[in-house]
Parts: structure tokens; C-alpha cells; sequence
């Protein structure tokens, strides 16, 4: 599925400046200082304000040698919090939820640390002195540690609104359910989620809501009181700074399917990659040969005798979907996206009908000599399950025809994302026993499979031999399978092992 990130935008004005006037508010509050000290908040509002009053307030320009508080915050990522925002996981409330479409908008944050720091300007160091010594006594007594509350909200980006838009009117189209946009959005955006009129006032935006709560803040002071000497008089002054750190939106992120109600995404919505570029530029041709010419497919291995970085053939090349969960011991040949026939909604695809893809005959005519025990797990070496949104189909209402094509006992619903995965067992000694018993009558079949498995096995005459009645004797073909190693350093994604060569030598392009 496609997943669009996009940076939030406004976040001074929309996140750092609440948060720092709420912070700055409680801390005036929290540690009693006098109401008539006038504070210096710059960037945050145009003026002085006054202790205990609205963070708003306008009272003209302060010089250096009056008495005043004057305090300024600077903003910082840290490393580690960004390091530990991952965009492909999900920890944090949706901002908007599909899970009838998989549609999927959710906030990224990156840890932040906000430091104030503050200084107290007096005309005498006495005043200085004695403010300093109040405000280490009230730290003293409990407020070392202060603990916020604070309100924010963040732009939703119009990206996202032009994206739901479209897939809206997909949904519309093909088996609609008559739902307006409006209807269709209030229902599945977060409670949190509202209008509100940009900075400039001139149209309205969509923002989120969001509170945090146990926000930790920690004084740090620093020894004084020092002389300042400015252009206008004398001051003395003493400092220190109050340190928080919260979780700060910095983007926004959107996943989304490539099928609507049996309907592709428009072009531009798709992704722009094409993951089987890996396997036909790198192999070619290459890939048709079989036996006589796998001495020449391993010259495309690198030095330290690896395959190249591909995991197997998508259909559509544009489609980076993945089961998340897969029967035991299989690696994936080939993926592909399938739409419903509204005509014929049992049939889901003809296997010897691929497009620009086939398998290889040896194994092709393997598959239909014994095509119902192909969608049976552990029956047959290859394996076709059918993926109905992000689960697969029970194999009993699956079967495959002797002609290769493959049907579901119940329509298929064209609102449902439908998916077929055909991959290879590979650990041929899982299979059941009748389905090894059928392998090694055709040696020529088992021998196809183990070089897919393990090509070195081959490249170092290190097989099993076939009989001159065309099977392969079981011992020596338990004592191949156990020298294959049964796990690779590259994998193609959490949930299988990486079996590279399974798609270059038992699927071929034209």
C-alpha cells in the first residue's frame, strides 16, 4: 500500500508557541513571582506581560535597566526520539480510519526538548540577590520539578482531503453504499478533528486537537548574581533555565490501498516504482534457461555469492503488497493484485495465464498434473492461497482446475481487495508424504526444485543423481535437502526467509 508522508506545516505557530505560553504561564504561577514584575516574552507576543496575567498583554517596550523577567525558549530535536519515530509502525491514535478500505491517516512524533531560559534584572544586586535566593527556596520546598498540562493543534495537509476525495468517489462508483463525502469524512475522522480559519484568515484549514499531560519540566540554575552593563545604565542580573521535553507532530502520514471497490487508484496516486525492474533488467533472458545454463544465471552472483536484492515478482509491478502472514516454510514466487469479473465472480486467475510472466514448463506441467493438491498446504511444492483484504481464504474453498485455473466455492465481493500469493515450500522435507513420494517419481521436477532452493548444490556436483527410470532415490534426496541452509542473511520481510533464486528459476519473463 502506498504511504504518504507529508511534514506538518506551522508548527511554531500552531505547537511550539501554545506550548511554550502554557509552560510559561505555570511556571510564573508555580513559582509565586511577584505580579508587578513585568516579563519579557520574546517571539511569543509583542510586548511585556505581567506575572499571574493572560500571556497577551501589550505594555510597551521594557529597557535594560528596568527591573523585569525576561525569558526566551529554543527548540531541539533529539536524536534518539527521532531515530525512534518510526513511520512503519503504528503507536499512536489514527487521525482518520477506514478499516473497511484500509485507508489510514496517523501522526509522527519526534521527541523535543523546549528550554526556557530566564534571567531577573533589578538596579541593585541586593533586589537580585534576594529574588534568587526566594526562588531556590520555592524550588526547595517542591516545585524543582513541575509537572504541564498543555493544548496544541496541527494542521491536517490538503494532500491528504484531495487523496479522500478520490478514493471516495472510487467507493461511490462500484457497489456504492450512497454515502456523501461529508458524511463519509465526519464519521471517520478523529472526534479531535475540526475547521478553523487559517493564519491569514482568509479560507478555512483542518487541524486536530491534541493534549499532552505529564509533561515534566526541571529548573537548572545557574550561580550569579553577574553585572550587565548596557547602553542605557547598569543592571545586575542572575539567570537560570527550565527544561521540557514532549512528544512535538513533525508530519503526518497516510496509508492507503491501490484498489477501490475493484478499481485501480488514479495514476497519480499510485506509487511510482516498478519492484520488478531488479529481476528483469538485472536476469533477462537469462532466466529461460534450465539446467544447461546454471553455471552462466549464478555469473550474475556478486562476489560474496549473493543474488541480487529482489524479492519476487509483483503484479502490478507498482504493487507493494505483503501477506502478513504466510503458511510455515514457504517463500513467495509471486505476488498479484486481482480484480473481481463481475460476470464470474468465483474465478479468481489461470495460473498458466500470468501475463508477461510464466512458469517454467517442467514445473508448470507438474502443476496441473495434480492440481488440487496445489492450493492444499504441503501437498505439492508450490502453493496458491488467495488473500481476501489481509487474510487468506480457508484452502477448502479454494481449488485449482487440469486446465490451471483456480475458482473460490462464494462470489467474491468486488468492495474486498483481493490478492493471490503463489510461493514455494522451502523445506521440502515438510511435505506429506505422499506429496514427496510424487515429487521424486519425477526426478526431473525435484531436481528443478533443489536447484531453485540451492543452486550451489548443482554448481558443485553435490546432487542427487536421477535413476534411469526418471525418479530420484529418497535417501540422497533427504541428504541434499539437509545440506540447504535453511536460513539466508537476506530477507525479503519479517514473516519469511529469503529464498532470491526461487523466482529466477521457476518463473521466467517473455
Amino acid at each position: 500500500m502506498p504511504k504518504l508522508t507529508v511534514d506538518c506545516s506551522q508548527t511554531y505557530q500552531t505547537i511550539i508557541r501554545p506550548v511554550a505560553l502554557q509552560v510559561v504561564d505555570d511556571m510564573l504561577k508555580q513559582t509565586g513571582i511577584e505580579k508587578d514584575i513585568p516579563v519579557i516574552f520574546p517571539g511569543a507576543n509583542s510586548g511585556p506581560i505581567q506575572s499571574g496575567s493572560a500571556l497577551t498583554n501589550d505594555e510597551g517596550i521594557r529597557f535594560d535597566n528596568e527591573r523585569h523577567l525576561k525569558i526566551e525558549v529554543t527548540e531541539q530535536y533529539l536524536e534518539e526520539g527521532i531515530y525512534n519515530s518510526s513511520i512503519r509502525s503504528r503507536s499512536q491514535p489514527f487521525i482518520f480510519c477506514d478499516d473497511t478500505l484500509a485507508i489510514n491517516i496517523e501522526p509522527i512524533y519526534s521527541e523535543t526538548q523546549l528550554t526556557f531560559s530566564v534571567s531577573f534584572k533589578a538596579p541593585t544586586r541586593h533586589e537580585v540577590e534576594q529574588w534568587r535566593d526566594r526562588m531556590r527556596r520555592k524550588v526547595i520546598m517542591g516545585h524543582g520539578v513541575m509537572l504541564h498540562k498543555v493544548n496544541y493543534h496541527y494542521v491536517i495537509p490538503q494532500e491528504y482531503l484531495v487523496v479522500l476525495h478520490h478514493l471516495h468517489s472510487l467507493r461511490e462508483t462500484v457497489s456504492p453504499y450512497n454515502e456523501s463525502l461529508k458524511e463519509y469524512l465526519k464519521s471517520r475522522f478523529h472526534p479531535r478533528v475540526g475547521l478553523v480559519a487559517d493564519l491569514a484568515g482568509q479560507s478555512e484549514v483542518m487541524v486536530k486537537n491534541e493534549t499532552q499531560i505529564g509533561i515534566t519540566g526541571v529548573f537548572d540554575w545557574t550561580l550569579g548574581p553577574e553585572l550587565n552593563k548596557g547602553g542605557n545604565g547598569e543592571n545586575w542580573e542572575v539567570s537560570f533555565t527550565y527544561t521540557i521535553m514532549f512528544d512535538k507532530i513533525s508530519s503526518i502520514s497516510m496509508t492507503y490501498p491501490m484498489m477501490v471497490h475493484n478499481q485501480l487508484v488514479g495514476d497519480k496516486f499510485r506509487l511510482d516504482c516498478d519492484h520488478n525492474a531488479p529481476l528483469v533488467n538485472g536476469l533477462g533472458s537469462k532466466t529461460r534457461y534450465y539446467l544447461d545454463h546454471v553455471r552462466e544465471t549464478l555469473d550474475y552472483m556478486d562476489d560474496a555469492g549473493n543474488f541480487p536484492p529482489f524479492k519476487h515478482i509483483t503484479l502490478p509491478c507498482f504493487d507493494d503488497w505483503l501477506p502478513e502472514r504466510v503458511p510455515l516454510a514457504t517463500s513467495t514466487a509471486l505476488t498479484a493484485m486481482i480484480g473481481v469479473d463481475t460476470d464470474n465472480p468465483t474465478e479468481v486467475f489461470d495460473i498458466t495465464n500470468l501475463g508477461d510472466y510464466t512458469f517454467h514448463p517442467v514445473l508448470l506441467d507438474y502443476i496441473l498434473e495434480y492440481p488440487e493438491k496445489v492450493t492444499q498446504d504441503k501437498q505439492h511444492p508450490v502453493h496458491v492461497q488467495l488473500y481476501i483484504d489481509e487474510h487468506w481464504l480457508d484452502e477448502v474453498e479454494l481449488t485449482m482446475d487440469a486446465q490451471g485455473k483456480v475458482t473460490t466455492q462464494n462470489p467474491m465481493d468486488p468492495r474486498r481487495r483481493h490478492h493471490i500469493r503463489i510461493s514455494l515450500v522451502n523445506d521440502l522435507s515438510l511435505l506429506s508424504d505422499q506429496a514427496i513420494t510424487r515429487l521424486l517419481d519425477q526426478g526431473e521436477v525435484a531436481k528443478m526444485l533443489l536447484i531453485a532452493l540451492a543452486p550451489d548444490l548443482f554448481t558443485l556436483d553435490n546432487h542427487p543423481p536421477i535413476g534411469s527410470n526418471g525418479r530420484m532415490n529418497r535417501r540422497e534426496f533427504f541428504e541434499a535437502i539437509a545440506r540447504i541452509r535453511t536460513t539466508n542473511r537476506q530477507y525479503s520481510n519479517g514473516i519469511e526467509v529469503s529464498r532470491l533464486h526461487v523466482g529466477i528459476f521457476t518463473v521466467t519473463a517473455h
